[in-house]
């Protein structure tokens, strides 16, 4: 009974003391950041105001990309449009929707998900990383528009379908697969070709501005811990998902033994 105890003990002071440190880390790191931001007049939602500028250019007739984008070879900086033309459905409501709703869609659905999925204790560490992790909170502060795709992965851990819109960043289109078993998923294949018919040429101007830039494949590496929070949930959960999916690269079986003795 002592060495029973005696292990528990052990247990919760590998999770709770790194979980608790890198909460504690994160306030720290807010604490600097959030006024940082506010103390820059355009800083809040900077990555938000940038697409919605473009969206409103769009609009008026002078196309999504820069034309240095499409000119020829550059180096990618802030305010470059990197997305594909079809996040314009996402973008043009949020030139009449209050800005708040930016961020509490996404945010509300990874929360949603962590919460749903009731993750094990030895996943808490990790997502506490994430909420750690400068980009992550960069990406909140500043609007990004990745928030969605992260949303898109929590919606896939849970129904399978949403994932499909993960490929609204080609980069982080993998994660796309999570539903991949599901006809849902491929319904919402199905309407999000659908979505993409109405650009005809600007997708020759988002092959150009990709080819034309520096950026490579790992492009977006620095985004995949926030990426990584619903899948991490997932892969600990002690409660079922809506339906199953399953993560890509055949992780699950390796990660999470504890699956085959989760609650129903």
């Amino acid at each position: 009974m002592r060495r029973v105890t005696s292990r528990s003990a052990l247990v919760r002071i590998v999770v709770l003391v790194p979980t608790g440190a890198l909460v504690l880390l994160a306030a720290w790191n807010l604490s600097l950041l959030v006024p940082h931001v506010l103390e820059q007049k355009y800083a809040l939602g900077v990555d938000l105001h940038q697409y919605l500028a473009a969206t409103r250019r769009w609009l008026d007739g002078q196309g999504f990309y820069y034309p240095h984008q499409i000119a020829g070879p550059y180096h990618i900086v802030g305010g470059d449009i990197l997305y594909p033309p079809v996040v314009l459905w996402l973008l043009v409501p949020f030139l009449v929707v209050p800005e708040v709703v930016w961020w509490l869609i996404p945010l509300g659905i990874v929360a949603y998900a962590v919460w749903r999925l009731r993750p094990a204790p030895w996943t808490w560490p990790l997502l506490a990383f994430a909420v750690w992790y400068p980009r992550d909170e960069a990406m909140v502060l500043f609007g990004n528009p990745g928030l969605y795709v992260g949303a898109a992965i929590a919606g896939g851990v849970l129904w399978a379908w949403p994932a499909v819109f993960a490929v609204f960043k080609p980069s982080l289109a993998p994660f796309a697969l999570i539903g991949v078993r599901h006809r849902s998923w491929w319904v919402a294949l199905a309407g999000f070709v659908l979505l993409c018919l109405p650009f005809g040429g600007l997708w020759l101007d988002f092959v150009a501005a990709i080819r034309n830039s520096d950026g490579t494949i790992w492009y977006s590496v620095p985004d995949l811990p926030f990426m990584l929070i619903p899948v991490v949930a997932w892969l600990g959960r002690t409660r079922p998902a809506p339906v199953e999916t399953a993560v890509p690269l055949g992780l699950a079986p390796i990660l999470s033994p504890s699956l085959r003795t989760a609650r129903p």
